[in-house]
């Protein structure tokens, strides 16, 4: 269970720089086999007001060396709620390394991201992310938190963005605390509402049982 300020997602807030409430409930088999459910409030079309953002996953992990560790998972995102719903459904196939859970390398790829041409007409095209994410611990029970990436929509009226993070978490368990910096290049502007939040602070406190 979490709750957040805003639910930012690649620097872009999802809840319109509200706060959200988010859940999930995953496996993991000793072979390496994962899958789970994931849920959020989000506001992806301020017509609609506020929604849900439903995530299936699955997949498979397993260390690749004494240090590092991969993983491969397909996830579908579903907009309940939203009218039409079917247009904001989409999917993502994650290819992502691991080294010594400190240090993290996620490749995104979606065949179907939807998106509303200049032109005002709705299709779907392939959307590509690159990301590096960092979680150094400190001292105590502090770690150091920070990522950069770059986002893609291969779309004819589309461009990519770039965006970041820095920050700190603490660990008291079951609770952990997140407190970061999310930015994002002003590109990011020409794939979604100009209006819509970026470049801020956001905390997320979570709880594991």
């Amino acid at each position: 269970m979490a709750l957040t300020t805003d639910y930012l997602l690649r620097g872009v807030s999802q809840t319109d720089g509200a706060p959200a409430v988010q859940a999930e409930l995953h496996f993991q088999t000793q072979t390496g086999w994962l899958g789970g459910l994931w849920a959020s409030n989000v506001e992806v079309n301020p017509e609609d007001g506020r929604t849900a953002e439903l995530n299936v996953f699955f997949g498979y992990a397993r260390p690749i060396a004494s240090d590092w560790s991969m993983k491969l998972v397909a996830v579908h995102y579903a907009y309940p709620g939203n009218s039409p719903a079917d247009f904001y459904n989409y999917d993502e196939l994650i290819v992502g390394a691991a080294y010594r859970d400190a240090f993290f390398v996620t490749a995104t790829m979606s065949p179907n991201t939807p998106h509303e041409s200049s032109a005002g007409l709705a299709r779907d095209d392939t959307a590509l992310s690159l990301e590096m994410a960092l979680r150094y611990p400190l001292q105590g029970k502090w770690s150091a938190l920070g990522g950069v990436g770059y986002y893609e929509l291969k779309a004819p009226d589309s461009a990519g963005y770039a965006y970041w993070s820095a920050g700190v978490g603490y660990d008291f368990e079951p609770w952990h605390l997140e407190i970061a910096w999310f930015g994002t290049s002003s590109a990011a502007a020409e794939l979604f509402d100009e209006n819509r939040p970026s470049n801020r602070l956001a905390a997320t406190l979570i709880w594991r049982f």
